[in-house]
This record gives structure tokens, sequence and C-alpha cells, in this order.
């Protein structure tokens, strides 16, 4: 028996575009009249929630729509075609990390 592939209702449209914007930007029409390439703003609204719909996305069992998984495969090749930007793995706070393996360790001995 086949069953029909709905998806979640996380899942909108309105989801979708925002993911793909959030990795490829979007055309805007700059004060001449002219098309430029914008991105979603660093810690806005829009770029949190877009990363939040892509981090649900790829922790369910949802299939990867083919725009998507390209666009992401492009944020990561060393060796680009169209994409300007780029994935950077960084620390999320700044400062001395807690060694976690070290306090473990020390924890199981005590």
């Amino acid at each position: 028996m086949v069953r029909a592939m709905t998806k979640p209702p996380w899942l909108d449209d309105d989801a979708e575009a925002d993911i793909l914007r959030l990795l490829k930007g979007y055309l805007r029409i700059d004060s001449r009249g002219l098309p430029e390439q914008v991105y979603l703003d660093n810690d806005s609204n829009e770029e949190e929630r877009a990363r939040l719909m892509l981090a649900r996305l790829l922790e369910s069992e949802e299939p990867l729509k083919y725009e998507i998984r390209m666009s992401l495969a492009e944020l990561f090749t060393p060796y680009p075609q169209f994409c300007e930007r780029k994935i950077t793995f960084a620390f999320r706070s700044r400062g001395a990390r807690e060694n976690f393996y070290a306090n473990a360790k020390l924890m199981h001995e005590l």
C-alpha cells in the first residue's frame, strides 16, 4: 500500500520560501531600478525563523526539495558555481569553554 506524502503543517510554502531566502538570498530592486541580491539581516527575526525551519526540516524525515539540497551544497563546497557566501563553523559564545569530556571523566572517577 502506497501512502500519499503530505507535508507537515509547519513546512508550508512560506517556510520553504524563508529557507531559500536564508540560503540563497533574494532579488530586490534598488533605488536606481536595478535588481540586486540581498540576504536576510543577521540576527533578525526573519533569519531566526528561517534557521529554525531549516533545522526542523533537517531533523525530520521529510525529503529535501532539490533546490534546498543544492543551495546547501553550494554553501558548503569549496568550489561554488553560483553562491558568493559560505557557511563557517564558529563557537556560539566567546570566552573560555568548559571541557565537558574532562569534567565527565572527573565526575565518573569521584
